[in-house]
């Protein structure tokens, strides 16, 4: 596999299917089976329509992959961050495939705007690390100032978990809000008498886009 180049944002983007290198495959079937499923289990126990993540019938999990890509967030080609946005799934991963702290690259993390009303808090764990979370979830790929940070992209579904509806009603609420926040924001960009608005999660007007969602 090769970088690919998306043009669908203000520079190109920097990402690689797992499919398309075969030496991966094998690996991320294991990670899954023997890692991430346990963890989403325990991390999320029960679903919103009251069952779980494993088929009380079977024991086996219910979790299925719909896409996973490798993202390279680079200093050098502009591909600093990921706007604020919603992913397509019902669950998500982000893996840090590399160092940061000043060893490969400065800033990066997730930020989610749930973990603090007044501001969101970024998460970022070291090399080998996963962060799980509710796709629907608001979140963005926080900026790095320095170097290349590369991380692992699970967007994930629980096989016969109808959450459509669910998602529905959530999308309605934060959208509601979203156009308050939004408002608020652009007074107090105008107030402070600035071209910009970069909000906590990084982001501003015109933000890069790192990678494509794909359904």
């Amino acid at each position: 596999g090769v970088w690919g180049t998306v043009r669908k944002a203000s520079v190109p983007t920097t990402d690689v299917a797992v499919e398309d290198v075969p030496s991966l495959r094998p690996w991320l079937k294991a990670l899954m089976r023997r890692c991430l499923w346990p963890m989403l289990h325990e991390a999320f126990p029960k679903l919103a329509d009251g069952t779980t993540t494993v088929d009380e019938a079977t024991g086996k999990s219910r979790m299925r992959l719909h896409d996973a890509f490798i993202v390279r967030y680079d200093a050098k080609d502009g591909s600093f961050s990921l706007p604020e946005h919603s992913d397509t799934s019902s669950m998500s991963f982000t893996i840090s495939l590399n160092d940061g702290g000043g060893d490969e690259f400065d800033g990066g993390g997730t930020w989610f705007e749930a973990l603090d009303e007044s501001g969101g808090v970024v998460v970022d764990g070291g090399l080998g690390c996963a962060t799980a979370f509710a796709g629907p979830l608001r979140h963005a790929g926080y900026p790095i100032s320095r170097g290349t940070r590369i991380i692992l992209v699970l967007f994930c579904y629980v096989e016969d978990f109808a959450y459509g509806r669910y998602i529905k009603d959530f999308c309605a609420k934060v959208s509601s809000e979203d156009e308050i926040k939004d408002e608020g924001e652009r007074a107090a960009s105008s107030a402070a008498g600035e071209e910009e608005l970069i909000k906590s999660s990084g982001d501003k007007p015109g933000g890069y886009v790192v990678y494509r969602q794909t359904a």
